[in-house]
C-alpha cells in the first residue's frame, strides 16, 4: 500500500516541478526569442530584398531618364533604408518587451496550478520542444535559401550599379553638353542637371551653370526665336534647331540643339543636347568660297573667248548630247538662253560640202583619235552665209578609250571675204598692176609671191612690217632661208600640192624667222596662179597666228586643269557628300529611335554606341577638311615639346590592338632607343597623328597578314615606317597618293571608304616637321610607308654605351605571350634584372626557339594562345629540354582549374600579374649574375 506524501513533499516536488518547469520555459523562451529574431531577420532581409529587386526593375525600365536624377534616387533610397531600420529596431524592442511580459505571465500562472498542471505542462513543453526543433530544421534549410538568393541579389545589385556608374562616366564624358531643366508652370526653370562637357565649354564651374538658365547662356539674338519656340516645343515634344551660347568669357559658340520633353515623376523634364558646330560653319565658308571661285573661272574662260571671238564645243560619244560656249552660239546666231541643236541637227549650220568635209573628219578622230583642222563655209541662222575655221581633238579616258570629242572655232568670215576679194581683184586686175599691188597691200595679211624655182619675186608692206626685213632682204632669196627646219618638209609639200593640183589652196601652219631671231607661226595658204600671166607665180596669203597658237595651247592646258579640278572637285564633293551622310543617316536615325516607348536596354545602349561612333567619325571627316584648308593657307603652326617616342608607340600599339585583333590581323612595334633616349623636342600631337593615318591607311587595305610600325635612329633623323601586307600600290601612283582628294584608285573610294585627305595631312605635317615621306610598294604584296623627322634628343645620351649595356645580359628568358600590351608590360617589369628577353607569340613559335637556342633559361608560358596552347607547348618542350623550368601564367585562378597543369610546369602564377611575385619566381629558377 502506497504512502501519501506529506504536505511538505508535495510542497518540494512542486517546487521540483517548478524548477524543471522554469527551466523548460527559459529554453523554450530562449528558442522562440532566437527563433522570432531569425524570422525577423529573414523578413527584414526580405524586405530588403524585394525593395532592391523593385528599384533594380525601376532602373533597368528608366535606365536612360533614371540616371539624370540618380544622385537623389540615392539619397530617397539611404532614407527609405534607413527607416525601414529604425522600423525594425522599434519592432524588435516590441518584441522585447512582449517576451518580458509573456515571461511575468507564465511565473506568475506557475505558482497558482496545481501538481497535475504542472506535469501537463511539462508534457506540452516537451512537445513544443519537439515541434521548435523541426521549426529550427526547417528555418535552417529556409535561412540557406535565403543567403544564397541573398548572394545572387546582391551579385545583381553590383552589377547595376556598375551599370549606373558606367552611365555616369558616358553622360559627363559625352562629347555634346548636356542641359536639363524643367517646365514649372508654364516656364522654363534654371538647369537642375548639366554635364562635365557642358561645363568645360561654357567656362563655368558645375555650381555656376546649374544657377543659369537656356535663356542666361544664349545671345538676345537666339532668345528672340527661344522664347517663340517653347510653346512649340511643348506641342512637338521634340525639336532641332540652331543657336549661340556665350561662354562665361564672353566667346559666342554656334551650337546645333537637340531638345525633347519628357515626363518623369510628375515634372516635365526639358533634355537639351548641344553640338558645336563651329567647324561645320567653317566648312560650310570654305565650300561657298570654293564654289565662288569656280564660277570666277568659268566668267574668266567665258571672257578671254569673247575678246579672241573663239568659242568652244562639246560633244559625249555615248550620248551624243552637245555643249557650246556662248561665243560659240553668238558665231550661229543662236538664243544662248537655249540649249544647242542636237548632233543630228548640225547638218543645218554648214553648206553640203562643208558638212561632207566636217562629218567625214570628225569619223576619222572618233575612230582614230587624230585632230582635225578645218576651214568650213557655215549657214547661220537667217540663211546668211559665212566661214568658220575649227580644231577638233578626241577625249580620251583612263583606258585610253575615247569618250568625247572637244574642239575650238573662230569666225574667220571676214577673212575670207579678204581673200576672195583679193583673188577676184587678181583676176579682174590682169592688165593693172597697180591696181593689184593696192589691193595687196590693203590686205590686214601679209601676201608674198614666189617663183616657180622658189625665190621671193614680191612681198607686201606688212610682209616686212610683220617679221623687220627691208625689200632688199626679201627679194631674191628663197623661203627655205627664213623657214624653220623642222617646218621645211610642211612648206615643200604645200609646194608638191599645188604644182601637182593646181586648183587645190593648201593652208599650212610653220615657223617663219624674223629679222631679230625670233621664229613667229604663220598660217600660210598657197595659191597656184602660174597660169596668170599677171602674177606668174606662187601666190602665199599668211597671217600671224602665234598669239593664236600660244592661246590655243594655253586653252588647252586651262581645259585640262579645269577638267581635272573639276572632276577632282566632283568626285571629292560626291565622296565627302556620301562620308559625311552616312555618320548622319546613323545619328539622325538612331537619335530617333531612341524615343521609341518599348525599346530595349539592350538595344538602346547599342544606339547610343551607335551614334557615340557614328559622331566621332562625322567630326573626323570635318577635322581633316579643316586641317587640309588650314596646311594649305600656310596657317598651321607647330607646337614642340618634350615627347617621349616610345611612349607614343605603346599607346598607339595598344589603341589599334583591338581592331587589329577584330580582324585577324596581327599587329607589332618596334622601339630602337631607350625610353630617355627617345625623349626628344617635337609636336607629339602632329607625330600621333601621322603614324594614326597611316597604322589606320595599313588596316584597312590588309585584309589577312600582319602590321608592323616603329622607328630607327638613322644618323641624325628619326625614320618612322608603318609595313603591312596589303593590297599594295601602282608604282606610277606613288607620287600622287600624296596629292589632296587623291587615293591610289578611283574605286578605292567605294571599295574602303575615306575622304583622301590622311596622307595629304601626313605629307603637310612631316614637312612643317623638317622631314619627308615617301613610299614603297607593290601590288598585291603589301606597302611600307616611310617618314624622317629631325632627331633632337633632350638628354644627350652616348647611345653606344647605352646599347651596349643592355645588352650584356646574364640570362636569357623566353616569353610566350600572344598580346603584344601583355608582353610590353613583363619586359618592363623585369627591366632591372638586366634579361634578354625573347619574344614568342604563340606556342608553336616558342618550341621551334628552345629548339633552335639552347641558352634558353627559363620560360613564361601564357597557356592560352593560337595555334599551340602554352599547355601543349610546355609538354612538347619537357620531351626535349626536360630540365629546363617553365613558370605558367594564367587567369585561371581556381585549384581545380590548376590542378590538370602541375604536372607540366614548374610555378605557376595567376593574371593580373604582380610584379614582387613574379620577381620572385624568375629569380627562384636563375641567377643574376651582379656587375
Amino acid at each position: 500500500m502506497n504512502k501519501k506524501p506529506t504536505y511538505q513533499e508535495l510542497e518540494n516536488q512542486v517546487a521540483e516541478l517548478k524548477k524543471q518547469n522554469e527551466v523548460l520555459r527559459l529554453n523554450s523562451t530562449f528558442q522562440n526569442g532566437e527563433k522570432e529574431k531569425r524570422a525577423a531577420e529573414l523578413y527584414l532581409a526580405n524586405i530588403e530584398l524585394d525593395f532592391q529587386n523593385e528599384e533594380k526593375l525601376k532602373r533597368a525600365a528608366k535606365l536612360i531618364i533614371a540616371n539624370i536624377e540618380l544622385a537623389f534616387q540615392n539619397e530617397e533610397k539611404k532614407k527609405r533604408a534607413a527607416e525601414l531600420i529604425i522600423a525594425n529596431i522599434k519592432k524588435a524592442l516590441q518584441n522585447e518587451e512582449k517576451e518580458k511580459l509573456a515571461a511575468e505571465l507564465i511565473i506568475a500562472n506557475l505558482s497558482l496550478v496545481s501538481q497535475i498542471e504542472l506535469i501537463k505542462t511539462k508534457e506540452k513543453a516537451e512537445e513544443s520542444e519537439l515541434n521548435l526543433k523541426m521549426l529550427n530544421e526547417e528555418y535552417i534549410t529556409t535561412i540557406e535559401e535565403l543567403r544564397q538568393t541573398n548572394e545572387e541579389l546582391f551579385f545583381a545589385k553590383e552589377k547595376v550599379e556598375e551599370s549606373e556608374e558606367t552611365f555616369k562616366m558616358l553622360f559627363n564624358n559625352l562629347s555634346d553638353a548636356v542641359y536639363i531643366s524643367e517646365i514649372v508652370e508654364g516656364k522654363v526653370s534654371n538647369f537642375i542637371q548639366v554635364n562635365n562637357t557642358a561645363c568645360k565649354r561654357m567656362g563655368y564651374t558645375r555650381e555656376e551653370l546649374l544657377a543659369k538658365s537656356g535663356f542666361d547662356i544664349s545671345t538676345e539674338k537666339s532668345n528672340v526665336n527661344n522664347r517663340s519656340i517653347i510653346p512649340i516645343l511643348i506641342e512637338k515634344k521634340r525639336l532641332t534647331l540652331e543657336n549661340e551660347h556665350v561662354t562665361k568669357n564672353g566667346i559666342i559658340i554656334p551650337v546645333e540643339i537637340n531638345t525633347q520633353i519628357t515626363q518623369f515623376k510628375n515634372r516635365t523634364i526639358i533634355l537639351s543636347i548641344a553640338r558645336d558646330i563651329t567647324e561645320r560653319k567653317l566648312v560650310e565658308k570654305e565650300l561657298i568660297k570654293a564654289k565662288e571661285k569656280a564660277e570666277k573661272n568659268a566668267i574668266e574662260l567665258n571672257k578671254v573667248q569673247e575678246i579672241t571671238h573663239v568659242g568652244s564645243w562639246y560633244l559625249d560619244i555615248e550620248t551624243n548630247e552637245v555643249a557650246w560656249t556662248e561665243e560659240l552660239y553668238k558665231m550661229y546666231g543662236f538664243d544662248s538662253t537655249l540649249p544647242p541643236p542636237p548632233y543630228t541637227e548640225h547638218m543645218k549650220l554648214f553648206t553640203p560640202e562643208s558638212w561632207e568635209i566636217l562629218s567625214t573628219s570628225l569619223a576619222k578622230t572618233r575612230e582614230t583619235g587624230i585632230p582635225y583642222e578645218l576651214e568650213l563655209k557655215t549657214i547661220r541662222k537667217g540663211k546668211t552665209s559665212g566661214w568658220m575655221w575649227v580644231r577638233g581633238e578626241a577625249i580620251f579616258d583612263k583606258n585610253n578609250k575615247i569618250i568625247a570629242l572637244w574642239g575650238a572655232a573662230q569666225d574667220i568670215t571676214e577673212r575670207k571675204q579678204i581673200e576672195e576679194d583679193l583673188i577676184n581683184a587678181k583676176e579682174k586686175a590682169e592688165t593693172s598692176e597697180k591696181r593689184f599691188k593696192k589691193i595687196i597691200e590693203s590686205a590686214p595679211d601679209g601676201v608674198v609671191i614666189n617663183s616657180q624655182d622658189g625665190r621671193l619675186i614680191y612681198a607686201s608692206p606688212n610682209s616686212y612690217r610683220h617679221f623687220g626685213y627691208s625689200e632688199n632682204e626679201i627679194i631674191g632669196h628663197f623661203g627655205d632661208e627664213f623657214t624653220h627646219p623642222e617646218d621645211l618638209q610642211i612648206v615643200i609639200k604645200a609646194f608638191e600640192t599645188i604644182f601637182i593640183n593646181p586648183l587645190l589652196k593648201p593652208k599650212v601652219e610653220y615657223r617663219f624667222r624674223r629679222k631679230d631671231g625670233e621664229y613667229r607661226w604663220i598660217e600660210t595658204t598657197f595659191t597656184n596662179l602660174l597660169e596668170d600671166k599677171s602674177i606668174n607665180g606662187i601666190v602665199l596669203n599668211f597671217s600671224d597666228i602665234t598669239d593664236r597658237k600660244r592661246l590655243f595651247e594655253e586653252l588647252l592646258i586651262s581645259k585640262e586643269k579645269v577638267e581635272e579640278s573639276d572632276r577632282l572637285k566632283t568626285a571629292f564633293l560626291q565622296n565627302i557628300s556620301h562620308e559625311i551622310r552616312t555618320p548622319l543617316t546613323a545619328i539622325c536615325g538612331f537619335s530617333g529611335m531612341l524615343n521609341k516607348p518599348n525599346i530595349t536596354d539592350e538595344k538602346r545602349d547599342s544606339f547610343v554606341s551607335i551614334i557615340r561612333n557614328s559622331s566621332s567619325q562625322l567630326l573626323s571627316i570635318v577635322t581633316d577638311i579643316l586641317t587640309i584648308s588650314s596646311l594649305e593657307t600656310k596657317q598651321e603652326k607647330t607646337n614642340i615639346q618634350k615627347v617621349e617616342i616610345n611612349t607614343i608607340i605603346i599607346e598607339l600599339l595598344s589603341v589599334f590592338k583591338l581592331q587589329a585583333n577584330n580582324q585577324n590581323i596581327s599587329i607589332y612595334s618596334k622601339k630602337e632607343l631607350t625610353d630617355e633616349q627617345s625623349i626628344i623636342y617635337t609636336d607629339k600631337t602632329k607625330i600621333v597623328q601621322i603614324l594614326s593615318n597611316l597604322i589606320s591607311n595599313a588596316l584597312k587595305f590588309t585584309h589577312k597578314g600582319s602590321i608592323e610600325f616603329g622607328y630607327n635612329l638613322i644618323d641624325t633623323e628619326l625614320r618612322f615606317f608603318v609595313k603591312d601586307n596589303g593590297i599594295g600600290i601602282k608604282h606610277e601612283l606613288h607620287g600622287k597618293i600624296f596629292e589632296r582628294f587623291r587615293q591610289a584608285d578611283l574605286s578605292t573610294s567605294k571599295n574602303y571608304g575615306g575622304t583622301g585627305l590622311g596622307l595629304s595631312i601626313s605629307k603637310g605635317f612631316v614637312e612643317l616637321l623638317g622631314g619627308k615621306i615617301w613610299v614603297i610598294s607593290e601590288e598585291e604584296k603589301g606597302s611600307t610607308f616611310y617618314f624622317t623627322i629631325p632627331y633632337n634628343p633632350v638628354n644627350e645620351i652616348n647611345k653606344t654605351i647605352t646599347l651596349a649595356k643592355n645588352t650584356e645580359t646574364n640570362r636569357t628568358v623566353l616569353i610566350a605571350e600572344d598580346e603584344e600590351y601583355n608582353f610590353l608590360f613583363i619586359e618592363e617589369l623585369l627591366s632591372d634584372l638586366n634579361l634578354n628577353l625573347i619574344h614568342a607569340t604563340n606556342g608553336q613559335i616558342a618550341v621551334d626557339i628552345c629548339k633552335s637556342n639552347l641558352k634558353i633559361d627559363l620560360i613564361l608560358m601564357d597557356i592560352k594562345m593560337p595555334e599551340m596552347d602554352g599547355h601543349e607547348a610546355a609538354k612538347r618542350i619537357k620531351e626535349f629540354r626536360p630540365e629546363l623550368p617553365i613558370i605558367a601564367q594564367s587567369a585561371y585562378a581556381l585549384e581545380h582549374e590548376r590542378a590538370k597543369y602541375e604536372g607540366v610546369f614548374d610555378n605557376y602564377i595567376t593574371k593580373p600579374l604582380n610584379e614582387k611575385d613574379l620577381k620572385q619566381k624568375v629569380l627562384k629558377y636563375i641567377d643574376i649574375k651582379k656587375e
